[in-house]
């Protein structure tokens, strides 16, 4: 097999060059294929100058007979895996169970199709990766299906470095217009959450009742469930919690959310989901006494111990805790159906929503990057007649005269 480029040409509004591919047919080089490499003038990244690095790296590639190696995605990434454990630095042991965490939920969960696994890299192209993306649109919800493009960029990106036949990483050109129209539709019939059921007054009677209930026979469940009601945080953000984290400084109290658990798998993590995750959250005096309180009866005085820890000392299982506290007496409360901790983060939300806080102060408390993420967690059409009147009651005052 042999490989020649001809040079960067202008065609048009764009450049390309072309890879020709020749191989033994009847005792002879013959010209079996032909790849046109294109980009438009005003384009960026893959612009004039990025074209050229690119021929350039496919020579190289072509001369040390690396360019067309026949690997498929899953020799790829056990090599990706094998040269992260090699480089990477820090906490040795939790970040080679990332990677072999990764590895799993990439091709034993999300993408089970063999067909997919054993695509050649030098038959990896935008058709190819449209395809992928409609084969993991059948199985996958949203969330899942973005995680999983972004597994493959970085998969990717790695295989074009090495230059190991992959020329730039497609996964950035697919075409995602099938992806948004099902996650639409995933979003539009997603039912409130329960306690948002029956509008604001109603949700706030239910967690008042729940919290009595709670506090009856599981004082630490109680905490927990004042804790999310007031702070509309992630679960897997709160039981990581340390006694260090948590601060009194000139008698303002606020936890400091450094770090998240995923509550399918139990991992921790020692960053939170985003940038924007990473925050300092201011608490109401009641809820910081309440948790000073909690501290002396429970006797915590390690600064690295767990605030909220099973008997054991280890961190609170989601299911455990669901199962045991939130939805243990729902029926003598008068729920229908199961409360998530996510419930709490709908419902705080919605009401600064109605309150009409201000909605920098929401992104920040809630380690949401933008106004559009907030939005989303909106659940229900209050309308706050008190701001209005007073609203109504400021005009009338202006115009009485």
């Amino acid at each position: 097999m042999e490989y020649k480029l001809t040079n960067i040409t202008p065609w048009g509004d764009r450049y390309y060059f072309e890879i020709k591919t020749f191989d033994y047919v009847d005792d002879e080089f013959r010209k079996i294929e032909t790849e046109r490499i294109a980009t438009k003038k005003s384009s960026f990244p893959r612009n004039i100058e990025e074209l050229a690095k690119e021929k350039e790296r496919i020579e190289k590639s072509i001369k040390n007979g690396t360019y067309g190696k026949q690997d498929t995605l899953g020799v790829l990434w056990n090599d990706w895996k094998k040269y992260k454990e090699k480089i990477q630095h820090g906490p040795e042991e939790e970040t080679i169970k990332n990677y072999k965490y990764d590895a799993e939920q990439l091709w034993k969960i999300k993408i089970d199709n063999k067909s997919i696994k054993d695509i050649l890299l030098k038959d990896f192209n935008v058709k190819v990766t449209s395809r992928i993306g409609k084969e993991m649109n059948k199985i996958l919800t949203p969330r899942y299906n973005k995680e999983c493009f972004k597994l493959l960029g970085r998969l990717f990106k790695y295989a074009a470095e090495e230059e190991r036949g992959i020329i730039f990483n497609y996964c950035d050109q697919v075409d995602r217009t099938e992806f948004k129209k099902i996650q639409k539709k995933h979003q539009e019939n997603k039912p409130d959450p329960i306690v948002v059921q029956g509008g604001y007054e109603k949700a706030l009677q239910k967690l008042g009742k729940l919290c009595d209930v709670i506090k009856k026979y599981n004082y630490q469940g109680y905490v927990l469930v004042r804790l999310m009601r007031e702070l509309g945080g992630r679960f897997g953000e709160i039981i990581p919690l340390l006694l260090k984290d948590f601060v009194i400084e000139d008698g303002i109290g606020y936890l400091d959310i450094n770090k998240t658990v995923n509550t399918s798998s139990g991992r921790l993590k020692m960053k939170p989901k985003s940038r924007a995750g990473d925050r300092a959250v201011i608490l109401s005096k009641e809820m910081t006494q309440l948790l000073c309180e909690y501290i002396e009866k429970k006797n915590i005085t390690d600064p690295n111990q767990l605030l909220f820890a099973t008997e054991k000392g280890t961190m609170l299982h989601r299911n455990n805790f669901v199962n045991r506290v939130l939805n243990k007496y729902n029926k003598e409360i008068g729920i229908v159906g199961n409360i998530t901790p996510h419930s709490f983060r709908v419902f705080v939300i919605t009401l600064k929503e109605y309150l009409e806080e201000n909605k920098q102060a929401m992104m920040r408390d809630h380690g949401h990057a933008t106004k559009e993420i907030s939005n989303r967690y909106v659940k229900g059409s209050w309308r706050n007649f008190e701001k209005e009147q007073e609203r109504a009651d400021k005009i009338a005052a202006l115009m009485k005269n």
